[in-house]
Parts: structure tokens; C-alpha cells; sequence
């Protein structure tokens, strides 16, 4: 990686960013003081500025502005409406200079691949301070946990903890399959089994469902067009899947922590609702009035982070619906809808354009989309720091032309 950064040509403001992704997933209230994070991010967000006035041309703002338009679009949604919402226009806004300073420091492949790497090692990093502190996690005490859900008391949310190593999975394994260095096949390969136990341990069924689907098309691509690859890797992927569904049903500790959700999630999604968890029911009743509201104004929408006053009303809980396609639907109308759906769909037609030689960067790039858009069934990810970062880093893959030539 060293050597990778020496080729680099911003140095500085990359090892800040890089500092910045570490610190994200370690600089937890109950590991590391926050503070290092913020720290970082003041110093990532002030060398951004000026690396972007000393040479704005040099920037990708592909992403940037289609976030600024849903930006506008969010603020004049808001500006109509009688509830306050501009908690959720700021953590919008700092999206956008998020993904803008990362359009700043990412500008070459260099740059790209040891993002990858520090991503895969903060999941490691985070995991084994975990661990460390909590020694009721090791393989040996797990049978002890009585379906106590990992990460939680780390990021205030289970589902939080999952997401962060949903992200740093789908980097394992497209560098344990696409990346020739050895070291890095190995170490991806190890952080990737560790991701998938802390994963399993948290419980968050829509992340683990993302990554493994991500995981299979990344398998499936690296078959190649050989019918015979093919063939192989379709039978690697059905008896690899059949295991984890029988480690998770059979296995107690697997099973008290996500197998009994899971079984929540088939009944819900077959309409057999003896064995649902409670969440469930509730979740399937916020898309059906959802999608019930959205008929209401079909084009506009309600307005920005509307659905929880809603479902506040309807059902009691005032929270999201959980699923980022009824949202964008019941709070931006039809018109929201396309102009985010759409540019993703572009980003997939312009991933497919790529030349040959960056065929490997191409198949990260859908392997991401896959990942958030099967994430968005089950979550609301258009305003979420860290879902609308690998949005840009596709976005990067895409558009730039500068990212894929030498420094």
C-alpha cells in the first residue's frame, strides 16, 4: 500500500481522507474518542478547499451536481411544509460536501485502490477493538449471548455497525477476486470470512442480503464466458448459499441472532405471517400506507422526510419506512423518484462503456449499485453519509477521465 501511496501525486490530502475512512469506522464513543474523527474531517474537508481552488478543472462533478439539483429540489420541498425538517436538509448537506472533497482527493487509480485497502482494514480494525473489549464475542463465548445483536452499543445502532461492514465486504471481495497481489488476496479473503462473523453477530439481515448478492455477481463475472466456468461457478454459488442458509437455521447462537429475523423476513415477504418478528408487520403496513399516500400527489410527493409525520399518525412509530424506494416515492413524488433511479441507471450504462483494461473497476462499480440498491429494500440511504460515498466512488468509475490515467 506504501508504495501504492508514493505513486500518488495530492498525497497529503489522500493519507487525510484515508485517516478520515479509518477513523469513521474505529473513533466510536465506546472505542476511540469521536473527536479524532472530527478532527480528521475538519482537516480532509479544509484541504479539499484549497486543493479545489488551486486546480478546479481537475475535478469530477458528475455527482456533485446531481446532488446539488436533489439538494434544491429537497429544500424547496421543505420550505413548503409545516413540519420542521431541516435536520434531514442538513445531513443532506453534508453529503454533498462529503462526496465533493472526496471528488477532490480521488483523481487516480492509486488513489481508488488504497481506499479499497483502508476500508477492508477499518472493518478489521473496528472489528478486533470490538472484540478486544468485549470478549463475549470471541467464537468461544457466543453460545452465551442469548441473541444480544453486535454493535449497538459501539454506533448506537445494530444496523449502523452492519452497513459499515456491508461496505468494507463488498471491497473484500472484489479485491479477493480481481486483485493480482497475493498479500491483498489473502488479507481480503481473511477480512472477508471476519466481516461475514461480525455481520452475522449483528444481525442486519438487509446488509448481509446486499453483500452476498454482491458477493455472487462478483463470483459469476470472474467465471468468465467459458460454459464450463460458468457452469462451475453457478454450482459454487447454489452449494455456498445452501450452507449458509443451513449454518444460519442450524447453528444456535447463528440462529438466535439472525436466523429467527430471517424467518421473520420469508414469512413477510410470503405473506405467512405466523412467525414474523414484530418489525416486520410493522415495516410491511409503513409500504403499504406509503404507497397509499403516494397516490395522494403522485408527482411532487409530500415533501422532504414527510413519511414519519405520516406514519406517526397512521401507525405510531415516527421514523422512516425503511424502504428508500416507498421514501423518495411518498416524499418526492414521481419526479424525485426518476431523477434519483435514473441517474443510478446511468452510472450502470456508463460502467458498461468502460474500456477492457478497466474491466475490473467496471465490475466494482455495478457490484456497488447491486449493493445499494438491494440495501434501499430494506433502508433509506439518499440522505446516509456512507451510502451516498460508494455512490460517488461509482460515480467516480464512471465519469472520471483523469481516474484510469498515470499520474
Amino acid at each position: 500500500m506504501l508504495t501504492t501511496i508514493n505513486q500518488i501525486k495530492d498525497k497529503l490530502l489522500v493519507i487525510v481522507f484515508l485517516l478520515y475512512i479509518l477513523s469513521s469506522y474505529v473513533c466510536q464513543e465506546s472505542l476511540l474518542p469521536s473527536t479524532i474523527n472530527s478532527l480528521f474531517l475538519m482537516a480532509f474537508v479544509g484541504l479539499s478547499v484549497i486543493y479545489a481552488i488551486r486546480n478546479p478543472y481537475a475535478i469530477d462533478e458528475h455527482f456533485s451536481r446531481w446532488y446539488f439539483v436533489l439538494l434544491l429540489y429537497s429544500l424547496c420541498s421543505a420550505l413548503l411544509m409545516n413540519e420542521n425538517v431541516f435536520q434531514t436538509w442538513y445531513q443532506m448537506l453534508v453529503v454533498l460536501i462529503l462526496t465533493f472533497c472526496l471528488c477532490v482527493a480521488i483523481k487516480s487509480k492509486e488513489a481508488l485502490d488504497s481506499m479499497v485497502f483502508v476500508y477492508v482494514l477499518a472493518a478489521v480494525c473496528m472489528g478486533i477493538l470490538i472484540v478486544s473489549y468485549n470478549p463475549q464475542y470471541l467464537i468461544d463465548n457466543i453460545e452465551d449471548l442469548d441473541g444480544v445483536r453486535l454493535g449497538g452499543d459501539e454506533t448506537g445502532n445494530a444496523n449502523i455497525f452492519s452497513a459499515l461492514m456491508m461496505f468494507s465486504g463488498v471491497f473484500a471481495s472484489w479485491s479477493a477476486l480481481y486483485k493480482r497481489n497475493i498479500t491483498i488476496q489473502v488479507f481480503s479473503i481473511l477480512s472477508l470470512v471476519f466481516i461475514l462473523y461480525l455481520m452475522a453477530l449483528s444481525g442486519g439481515r438487509k446488509t448481509i442480503i446486499a453483500l452476498v448478492v454482491c458477493m455472487m455477481f462478483f463470483i459469476w463475472k470472474k467465471g468468465g464466458h467459458s460454459g464450463k466456468k460458468k457452469f462451475i461457478t453457478i454450482v459454487a454459488i447454489c452449494s455456498a448459499l445452501y450452507l449458509l442458509v443451513y449454518l444460519v437455521i442450524n447453528v444456535p447462537w447463528l440462529y438466535d441472532v439472525v436466523g429467527n429475523r430471517f424467518e421473520g423476513l420469508f414469512s413477510f415477504i410470503t405473506g405467512n405471517g405466523g412467525d414474523q418478528v414484530s418489525s416486520d408487520s410493522t415495516r410491511k403496513k409503513m409500504i403499504d400506507i406509503g404507497l397509499k399516500g403516494w397516490t395522494q400527489r403522485p408527482i411532487f410527493g409530500h415533501g422532504l422526510d414527510s413519511f414519519k409525520f405520516f406514519n406517526k399518525i397512521t401507525t405510531g412509530h415516527m421514523y422512516y419506512s425503511h424502504n428508500n424506494y416507498v421514501e423518495m416515492l411518498y416524499d418526492f413524488g414521481l419526479i424525485g423518484f426518476l431523477f434519483y433511479y435514473v441517474f443510478i441507471y446511468k452510472l450502470y450504462k456508463k460502467l458498461l462503456s468502460l474500456p477492457e483494461e478497466y474491466k475490473i473497476y467496471s465490475i466494482l462499480g455495478i457490484g456497488i449499485l447491486i449493493e445499494l440498491l438491494m440495501f434501499d429494500l430494506g433502508g433509506v440511504s439518499y440522505y446516509m453519509n456512507g451510502n451516498m460515498i460508494l455512490l460517488c466512488i461509482v460515480s467516480l468509475i464512471a465519469y472520471s477521465s483523469s481516474l484510469f490515467k498515470k499520474q
